[in-house]
């Protein structure tokens, strides 16, 4: 992958965090900038969200505004104050977003203190909020698996949102097909599951072979999405049938795809869809394009894994469809290459680009879990 992308994409945000700086106090702009370098552009945009977040909560309380807010309260403020915010984070936010959040904090603080702005760190001694380590893990089995890709190649449903009065939002809609119905966490409040009306069909066929090759890469190489963003068309190696994918730390590793079906689905893309799609911008180098013929977003890719699934699983009850993410489909191809490699942690944790292999380890614990208790299922009891 070259460097464009993520230049772009670090200019972006720097671009962003000027911008929530202007609202603040210049010691907050100091902070930002003693993180150069040591942290990645999108942790220190986080960073001042988060900082934003806390003195937005404090600022009316001390009758002050925002951006000309006094670092001398900030080293007024008691641990029980800090506990007091740690409380409020949790009514709006689960549990790890409030670890995040506090670890800004405390982050902020060690600066104030060596910068010399206060002189103690009340967010040092806050308890955080535990790892829910016993959290479900969240993936497709293999029949589900083989359901969704074959759906999303055959393109012939679709989702019909429905009015409070349970109509289709389009008086051109008709409830056709399998008639499922399910929730939708947006606007509308519910919608089912029917035949694909034709010009959604013509639609949605340019872009089936992309949306096809995203959820086999997801599936076969359980890459990141924001890895997946990022691949240009010379990262494939289609002689080794390797993609070098770039993780966290900007390091670079080589997965495999080399099953003929998804080579050559691979090839198809690229010499149909995705060249139509670029016709007018021949330049693009991103290997996954919008209509636009532009590189595909995070959110587009996010907002198409959970469409496809509420339409071509919407039968499968212990699925939670809105929420489904493409994390999930990462940690579904986890499961299958530990299963099959017969729990090799260290190989699938380096293949998947984890930090450490605790998380790999986690997962297969689980998976021992699951393969006893059906074990245990076996034994008679009458």
């Amino acid at each position: 992958m070259s460097n464009e992308y993520l230049i772009e994409r670090d200019n972006k945000t720097i671009a962003k965090s000027k911008a929530l700086l202007n609202q603040l106090p210049g010691y907050v702009k100091q902070f930002y900038d003693a993180k150069k370098g040591a942290k990645k552009e999108l942790t220190r945009y986080a960073y001042v969200q988060d900082i934003k977040e806390f003195l937005e909560y404090l600022a009316p309380i001390h009758h002050k505004e925002v951006k000309d807010f006094p670092f001398k309260i900030l080293g007024e403020l008691s641990v029980q104050d800090i506990d007091e915010y740690r409380n409020i984070l949790f009514t709006s936010y689960a549990p790890s977003s409030v670890k995040r959040k506090l670890a800004s904090l405390s982050s902020f603080y060690k600066y104030l203190v060596l910068a010399g702005f206060v002189k103690s760190n009340p967010a040092a001694v806050i308890d955080w909020p535990a790892e829910d380590k016993e959290k479900a893990i969240v993936y497709l089995d293999d029949e589900q698996t083989a359901k969704l890709l074959r759906g999303i190649y055959a393109n012939d449903k679709q989702i019909y949102y429905l009015d409070n009065d349970g109509e289709t939002l389009k008086s051109t809609n008709t409830r056709r097909g399998s008639d499922i119905k399910g929730k939708a966490k947006n606007k509308h409040h519910d919608y089912i599951i029917g035949d694909i009306e034709e010009t959604t069909k013509k639609r949605r066929e340019k872009v089936r072979m992309r949306n096809y090759c995203i959820v086999l890469l997801f599936l076969k190489t359980g890459m990141r999405v924001s890895e997946l963003v990022s691949l240009d068309l010379d990262d494939i190696d289609f002689r080794n049938t390797l993609i070098y994918v770039t993780g966290k730390g900007n390091k670079t590793r080589p997965v495999g795809f080399g099953e003929e079906g998804i080579v050559s689905a691979l090839k198809d893309y690229i010499n149909t869809c995705r060249k139509a799609l670029t016709a007018k911008n021949k330049g693009e180098k991103a290997l996954f394009v919008s209509t636009s013929g532009k590189r595909i977003s995070v959110r587009q890719i996010e907002t198409m894994i959970k469409e496809m699934v509420q339409t071509y699983l919407a039968d499968e009850e212990n699925i939670r469809k809105e929420d489904f993410s493409p994390h999930k489909l990462r940690s579904t191809c986890a499961t299958r290459l530990l299963r099959d490699t017969g729990g090799n942690i260290k190989g699938v944790s380096a293949y998947l680009g984890h930090d450490s292999i605790e998380i790999t380890s986690r997962r297969y614990a689980a998976l021992n879990e699951i393969a006893n208790a059906k074990e245990m299922e076996k034994k008679s009891l009458l």
